[in-house]
């Protein structure tokens, strides 16, 4: 079924698409681009090859469920292979609550703690971290900040093997309070 565009010549597709199909008759102008926001919330937690865990943390190192607007805290992320090998080229995707930040360092990234990463990268809504797996679990935190109140969803955690889709982890959705002080 033929889309229509706005007065601007975009086109919104509807969420139940899976595939969209061009008309050739173009002679070459134009492009197209594909803009998704949002997370997925019916995808059931899963692990395939890897055990990935989130944890929010005070500062006494303390998980925690509410914590004051402006108030910084740790983010801890557990990962290992579970398929009795190390697991190369694995990326972690974790996405943050609206309302969250990254605590940029001075480079402007994000500062890591943990033993062993190939490289991480900072955006606004979410840390994203490279990885080889081991068979033994890997430690890496790094600090948020809460920065809108409310009571906010926590996206899933999730990773993948960067070339072979068969070895993936899905965490769960949950909820923080950020309370105003």
């Amino acid at each position: 079924q033929p889309l229509v565009t706005n007065a601007l010549g975009l086109v919104t597709v509807a969420n139940d698409v899976t595939k969209v199909k061009f008309d050739g008759n173009q002679n070459g102008a134009g492009y197209f681009q594909v803009i998704q926001s949002g997370f997925p919330k019916n995808v059931k937690p899963f692990a395939r090859g890897l055990d990935l865990t989130r944890d929010f943390l005070d500062a006494k190192d303390q998980p925690i469920s509410s914590v004051s607007l402006g108030d910084k805290i740790k983010v801890r992320l557990r990962i290992r292979s579970t398929t009795g090998t190390s697991v190369d080229h694995v990326a972690i995707s974790d996405l943050l609550p609206a309302g969250f930040e990254p605590v940029r360092d001075e480079k402007g990234g994000v500062a890591l703690t943990t033993d062993s990463y190939e490289h991480s990268d900072v955006r606004e809504d979410r840390v994203l971290i490279y990885l080889t797996a081991g068979t033994s679990e890997t430690e890496i935190s790094y600090e948020a900040k809460a920065t809108v109140p409310g009571s906010l969803i926590v996206p899933p955690v999730a990773a993948q093997a960067m070339y072979d889709q068969a070895v993936q982890v899905e965490g769960e959705t949950g909820r923080i309070e950020v309370k105003q002080p």
